[in-house]
């Protein structure tokens, strides 16, 4: 409920700004300078506390982190559109993007537990062991949130006389079945990856017997995600655009996941699931780089028919989206784990 008005407010506002620094850049930094330390917090636990303290804690804490972490991305994900005029630029910028927070979010993964168990000592001190995890993973992401900020400009301006109340708002969506469709695909993209993210552990504890599988699945399939973001522009050119190429993305792993639905240990091996898998993330990356890529479409085709250029607005719905998709998908699939009966162990 709150990222329904968080994401849109965020979006409007700094589609209305204007500084030297463009619209975009400054909400980037005021948002990197609450997130980073907010981060580092939430990884600070206290079980000396009560549940009550703790409840609260985490609650408001997370909330003001929801404000920052959309002060950062709803921003980041617009820039994406005005850095460049030319579409086939914005679709290499986006493969770029996803191809480097690919392999970020793999290397976090990779390290982040050996490191609390470091940091923990032979005490297994596991609050001490988050918390300067936490705090190193943050350290590590500075450098290249300056360089987000400070390497970059904003070369596309929104017109000089341009409204943006309520009518213009409502009718960036309405007037612009191209971001609606997009904004779908996002839904479904946020329901496959964030529920697939979620069944995970259960899956390869209790259908293979091997936890440790999932650790191997989760940082092998963000390199492959980031290798075929980067190679996303030729696979356009193949197509001969965005909207063929995102269909077969998204049709080949709906032909991989319904191979591995009907797969278990009796009629195949823990190995060729993995190597399916990796393959699924494959096109997975190309389809969240064409994603990120079609937002700046559809904001100069709104902007053709409504005359409002609204970047972050409709990065804002594609966001809401995707994070509506990975509400769902969790929920539902936990929900059918305890309607089974589920036991842990």
């Amino acid at each position: 409920i709150w990222d329904a008005v968080n994401d849109p407010m965020i979006g409007s506002l700094a589609d209305r700004t204007k500084t030297k620094m463009g619209r975009y850049r400054p909400w980037m930094l005021g948002g990197a300078i609450g997130l980073i330390p907010m981060v580092i917090l939430l990884f600070w636990a206290h079980p000396d506390w009560s549940v009550g303290a703790r409840t609260a804690y985490g609650c408001i804490l997370y909330f003001v982190t929801v404000v920052a972490s959309t002060s950062w991305n709803i921003p980041y994900a617009a820039l994406n559109g005005v850095i460049s005029p030319y579409p086939t630029e914005r679709a290499s910028f986006s493969s770029y993007r996803i191809f480097i927070s690919s392999l970020a979010c793999s290397l976090a993964t990779a390290i982040f537990l050996p490191m609390v168990a470091r940091f923990g000592g032979a005490e297994g001190n596991n609050v001490r062991g988050y918390l300067l995890a936490a705090v190193v993973v943050c350290c590590l992401a500075i450098p290249f949130v300056f360089t987000s900020i400070l390497g970059t400009r904003e070369v596309m301006k929104a017109p000089p006389a341009q409204k943006f109340h309520a009518k213009e708002m409502r009718d960036c969506f309405l007037k612009n079945p191209p971001l609606l469709i997009v904004c779908f695909a996002f839904l479904v993209y946020g329901f496959l990856n964030y529920g697939r993210m979620t069944v995970g552990m259960y899956y390869f504890t209790y259908v293979w017997g091997n936890a440790g599988l999932f650790t191997l699945y989760a940082t092998f399939n963000g390199i492959m995600a980031a290798a075929a973001a980067f190679f996303s522009a030729a696979l356009v050119r193949l197509c001969r655009g965005k909207r063929g190429a995102l269909l077969v993305s998204y049709g080949g792993s709906f032909i991989l996941n319904m191979i591995l639905f009907f797969l278990s240990p009796a009629n195949a091996s823990s190995t060729l699931v993995l190597i399916l898998l990796f393959a699924a993330g494959a096109l997975n990356g190309f389809c969240t780089a064409l994603l990120y890529g079609m937002i700046g479409d559809t904001v100069e085709y709104g902007q053709w028919k409504t005359g409002v250029r609204a970047d972050g607005l409709c990065s804002s719905g594609t966001s809401f989206m995707l994070k509506l998709g990975g509400a769902i998908a969790p929920t539902l699939l936990l929900a059918m784990l305890a309607a089974n009966g589920y036991v842990e162990g």
